[in-house]
C-alpha cells in the first residue's frame, strides 16, 4: 500500500475529494447498451441502441410490438419480451462490470444469459405474484 508524506494543498484536496466521489457513484451504476427492436408490420424493422448507465431503479418496458435486449459490459444479455415491465432493483459494481444483480419482473416474458460474473454472483429475478 503506498502512502502519501507530503501535505495535500487546498485544490489537490478538494480535487482528491472529487475523485473519490466520482469513484464512489461509478460504484453503484454499470455501463450497458439498450437494444429496441420495433418489427414494424409491413415497413421495415427498426433497432435503435442507446448506451446507459444501470443503477437500482431502472425501469425497462416494451410497447405490444417491441422486444429490448440489455447487453452488460460483462456480457450478460436480458431479453424483455413484447408487453413486459422489469425494474432493476440493485446492481453492485465495484468496477467496471456488474458483480450482483437483483431484477423484479412485473408483467410479460424475460430471458436471462448471464455473463462472466454470473459464475461468481447469481443473478436474483424477483416476481409479483
Amino acid at each position: 500500500m503506498n502512502t502519501c508524506t507530503h501535505a495535500l494543498k487546498p485544490l489537490s484536496s478538494i480535487m482528491l475529494g472529487v475523485w473519490f466521489a466520482t469513484a464512489a457513484a461509478a460504484m453503484a451504476q454499470s455501463p450497458a447498451t439498450v437494444l429496441t427492436f420495433t418489427p414494424g408490420g409491413k415497413q421495415k424493422p427498426a433497432v435503435q441502441s442507446t448506451r446507459v448507465d444501470l443503477a437500482a431503479g431502472s425501469t425497462f418496458s416494451t410497447g405490444p410490438a417491441e422486444v429490448r435486449e440489455l447487453l452488460l459490459s460483462d456480457g450478460t444479455s436480458i431479453v424483455l419480451k413484447p408487453n413486459s415491465e422489469m425494474v432493476i432493483e440493485s446492481i453492485n459494481s465495484a468496477g467496471p462490470t456488474p458483480d450482483k444483480i437483483v431484477l423484479r419482473v412485473s408483467k410479460g416474458l424475460v430471458r436471462i444469459a448471464g455473463g462472466a460474473n454470473n459464475e461468481r454472483s447469481p443473478i436474483v429475478v424477483n416476481t409479483s405474484s
